[in-house]
């Protein structure tokens, strides 16, 4: 069932008053998808039209700065080791290439913006979130990353004089703990002092909008927690950090992503507002919960198998009408499974029961075999508020299909949606066709939706490439 009614205007203006929206120039007919992001250009040279136009190499607060040439070369005191590095496109410092794989995102809900920070394979290694911004279409940067020239060693602490030459303003006080996660271990105390700012890289499944009414704040924050992979691949260092969007700052939660045997990753989560607790998944059978307003994690384990099949490719979602924890689990390249348990349960015990939902399914939003998966590659499941489904895109380009699956007819409890029967459907956009996801560009949780606009959102793996934001018919 929805979480609450709401209505819209059809539109350009303000908003209408409590629960109505007036829908921006930019949104969806009801059964279209369509591209809202500007082409390359558009908002002149290096304006945040598409990703590739932040580029670092041409930011103001970027330490090598495009005069030094495409190949910048340095010392570094300790080692006396000549290297070059690239400006801001190949290896070291400020890295950018396929920018979205193994790559979700979070939906900044209060200031309406797509949120990313790190991302795919070859990520821009800057310690900064960066969003695309629905108010004005553009991407953009969300803070000043400390004057660092990238990482050294791949796993070395720098040494004092390696530090003051990375940081040319004299700002010192920085803790390489998490930003070197290979020597994590010679920073044992998980409190100690220092400006801290995650290592980015993989964002897979780990980031979570905390809203501002959650995190008691004015803006809202970023949770990046359970990072296992990335440019510092295999360190698991399982940092927790809230970038704050008030004070432009990252600090660690009072204890670090509970690490158990059979971990990976943060491979899927959920937000439940009245509660003020987040649950992620991360492999081995294990979901951690945080509190916000203590900012403390716990590990539970589930005493069922039902959700050991989550990967890289599964999605978990929050449904707050019947306050269920449901998960789509692509259990092979042919088809999905769904599990689901109630979210209080989770809040209060150690041991969970999973139960696998009976789902009747006309087709399966399955995509074309890819390098790392076979058909189930690309798929990505997102919440709407509106009627209490989840609908799915798939990862072929020029699709023009979505799936929706409905609760069980009549379904109002969380033990009537747990026992029912629910329907996954096939549906034809009436225009419009999804962009070219990228080769291994899994869509993870970069499936939001919007409450202004009515609409999901979406975007790719390309620097280049567009983002998308589609309207299901009947909504």
């Amino acid at each position: 069932m929805p979480a609450s009614p709401e209505t819209y205007a059809i539109a350009s203006g303000e908003p209408l008053g409590a629960g109505r929206f007036v829908a921006p120039d930019w949104a969806p007919a009801a059964g279209e998808i369509k591209t809202i992001s500007k082409s390359a250009g558009f908002f002149g040279a290096n304006g945040g039209a598409v990703f590739g136009e932040i580029n670092p190499a041409y930011q103001s607060w970027n330490p090598w700065a495009p005069s030094e040439g495409g190949w910048y070369t340095e010392t570094l005191p300790s080692t006396g080791i000549e290297s070059s590095r690239f400006l801001g496109f190949g290896s070291g410092g400020y890295y950018w290439g396929s920018i979205m794989t193994f790559a979700g995102a979070a939906f900044d809900t209060d200031s309406r913006r797509i949120v990313q920070y790190g991302a795919g394979h070859a990520a821009p290694n800057v310690t900064a979130p960066f969003a695309f911004d629905l108010t004005d279409l553009k991407w953009k940067w969300l803070d000043t990353p400390l004057p660092w020239k990238g990482y050294w060693g791949m796993g070395s602490p720098p040494s004092e004089a390696d530090r003051a030459y990375r940081f040319q303003n004299g700002e010192v006080n920085y803790d390489w703990g998490e930003l070197v996660g290979g020597n994590f271990a010679d920073f044992p105390d998980y409190d100690r002092p220092g400006i801290v700012q995650p290592i980015p890289s993989h964002g897979r499944n780990r980031l979570i909008h905390v809203p501002a009414s959650v995190l008691g704040n004015a803006k809202g924050g970023l949770l990046n927690a359970g990072l296992a992979t990335g440019v510092l691949s295999g360190t698991y260092s399982y940092q927790s950090h809230i970038f704050d969007y008030d004070t432009s700052r990252w600090r660690r939660t009072q204890n670090n992503f509970p690490v158990a045997s059979g971990d990976t990753t943060a491979r899927g989560y959920a937000l439940d507002p009245e509660t003020k607790t987040a649950v992620m998944f991360g492999g081995g059978n294990f979901f951690r919960v945080i509190d916000f307003d203590t900012e403390t994690w716990r590990a539970i384990r589930t005493s069922s198998n039902s959700f050991s099949g989550i990967n890289d490719r599964g999605s978990i979602h929050f449904l707050p009408g019947p306050r269920l924890l449901l998960a789509a689990l692509p259990a092979s390249d042919t088809e999905f499974h769904f599990g689901a348990v109630a979210y209080d349960e989770i809040l209060g015990t150690d041991a969970l029961t999973i139960t696998e939902l009976t789902v009747e399914a006309e087709s399966q939003p399955l995509t074309a075999a890819g390098s790392y998966s076979g058909t189930t590659m690309g798929v990505g499941f997102g919440y709407c508020p509106v009627d209490g489904c989840l609908y799915a895109i798939n990862g072929t380009g020029g699709s023009n299909k979505y799936w929706k699956m409905s609760p069980p007819a009549g379904a109002i409890t969380a033990g009537e949606h747990l026992s029912g029967t629910w329907t996954l459907s096939e549906h034809t956009f009436d225009s419009g066709s999804l962009a070219l996801p990228g080769s291994q560009s899994w869509v993870f949780n970069r499936l939001n939706w919007d409450r202004k606009s009515r609409s999901f959102l979406w975007f790719g793996d390309s620097s280049t490439g567009p983002v998308q934001a589609f309207r299901p018919a009947g909504i």
